[in-house]
């Protein structure tokens, strides 16, 4: 009650100064901020304030709930057209009250009664009647602001895996040329892989979301949707592994992402997120026998393991490798990528090359990469092509390369759901 006596009386101090808007959500219960209602919230403040050209904005933060006040030029009935449409717009809208004041400042009233959430009635008479039941709309509230960045994450993560294989050349890689090292393997392959795979990098998402804390609890679900994407990814490449290390690490990442947006937290966050769910993960880690935890044991590397726990640094670099290449030296993805994935086999202590070639081989790697990512731009395609040809000759594929690079292109996509959040 003190809260709306504070924002009626906050209204009353824009009246006289151009169409007031004041935007809030509305939950059923006590409780006014749920996972993932925050950075929503956001989205909708930041989408509103262009759509009505706002010259005036600001934004409250309260356990109550988030409320957000903008004043306009534009006059108060198209002002309420164009906020109904945005209280009409999926699921996520219905959660949404935005009223609109004209300079007099009289309440404008909607064209059309607002509809139940669960059903699409008018949402009065099943509130009066109570239709549904309080769990039933709560949970069903939980699922819609769930769902609405989930999709999204989805599509980014199976965008990333197609950009990641679509990259052309990749030394000793699958790609539109050919299937580097791995002649068990082809670019249909991968595609079909990363189509299987991508639901589950959404369920992560989602279900980091849910949780209030990273922990045991939370990492066991992770883990069983991890086993899921892996025997998808193996149904429909007949049992070979294509992005088992990316369905680790890029689901990692999306995980980070959920339970980070869940809070209404930062882009950075998410990393350091994913890093404590990849230390939770591996106290069970039992004596596994797998090529990469082996050549980490015999040549005393960390692995994908260690890269995630360390904060993924790896596709820290490669992120920034490629934003120098698409944003400070104009090039586009099809030429920014395969030189990223040169400057990532420069450093990186991929355990896949270790596995195949030795130290011998990632020494090789390393310096052949190394003086590839000193060359002018449009010198290295051509021996990027030449590298790869020598690693098909001598076996070596770095796979642990293009799963960094698959991440990396990830966290680009993502970032773009991250706004600036107002000062609180």
């Amino acid at each position: 009650m003190d809260a709306r006596e504070k924002r009626a009386m906050h209204i009353d101090s824009l009246i006289g100064k151009g169409t007031v808007v004041c935007m809030t959500m509305n939950f059923i219960g006590e409780y006014k901020v749920l996972p993932f209602s925050r950075s929503i919230f956001n989205t909708y403040f930041c989408l509103l304030k262009r759509l009505i050209s706002a010259v005036y904005s600001e934004y409250f933060y309260a356990d109550t709930g988030d409320t957000a006040f903008f004043v306009t030029d534009m006059e108060a009935k198209k002002v309420k057209a164009l906020c109904e449409k945005a209280e009409d717009a999926g699921e996520v809208g219905r959660l949404f009250d935005i009223d609109v004041f004209g300079s007099d400042g009289e309440k404008l009233s909607r064209s059309e009664k607002r509809k139940c959430l669960i059903c699409s009635k008018p949402a009065a008479e099943c509130a009066r009647s109570r239709a549904h039941g309080v769990e039933t709309v709560r949970e069903h509230t939980r699922k819609v602001l769930s769902d609405f960045y989930a999709k999204d994450i989805c599509a980014m993560a199976e965008d990333a895996l197609y950009d990641e294989v679509s990259a052309t050349p990749k030394p000793g890689l699958v790609d539109r040329n050919n299937s580097g090292a791995n002649p068990d393997m082809t670019y249909e392959m991968f595609m079909k892989s990363a189509e299987a795979i991508s639901p589950f990098m959404g369920r992560l998402f989602a279900a980091a979301g849910c949780f209030s804390h990273i922990d045991a609890e939370m990492t066991d679900v992770l883990r069983r949707i991890g086993t899921e994407a892996e025997q998808a990814m193996y149904a429909v490449t007949g049992g070979i592994n294509t992005h088992k290390g990316a369905i680790y690490s890029l689901g990692l990442l999306c995980a980070g992402a959920g339970f980070v947006l869940s809070y209404g937290g930062s882009f950075t966050d998410i990393t350091a997120a994913a890093a404590q769910m990849a230390l939770e993960l591996s106290y069970d880690i039992t004596d596994e026998h797998t090529h990469g935890l082996d050549a980490c044991r015999k040549y005393g590397v960390t692995g994908a393991r260690g890269e995630a726990i360390g904060g993924f640094k790896t596709v820290l670099y490669a992120f920034e490798r490629i934003k120098h290449y698409c944003d400070d030296r104009g090039l586009d993805t099809n030429t920014a990528y395969p030189l990223a994935i040169c400057d990532i086999m420069a450093v990186m202590n991929d355990t896949n090359v270790l596995h195949r070639g030795g130290k011998g081989g990632l020494d090789y790697l390393h310096k052949e990469a190394g003086e590839i990512s000193k060359m002018r731009e449009n010198q290295r395609i051509d021996d990027l092509l030449e590298l790869d040809e020598e690693l098909i000759k001598r076996n070596i594929s770095p796979g642990g390369c293009a799963d960094a690079l698959c991440c990396a292109i990830f966290l680009l996509k993502v970032e773009k759901l991250f706004t600036v959040m107002p000062t609180e």
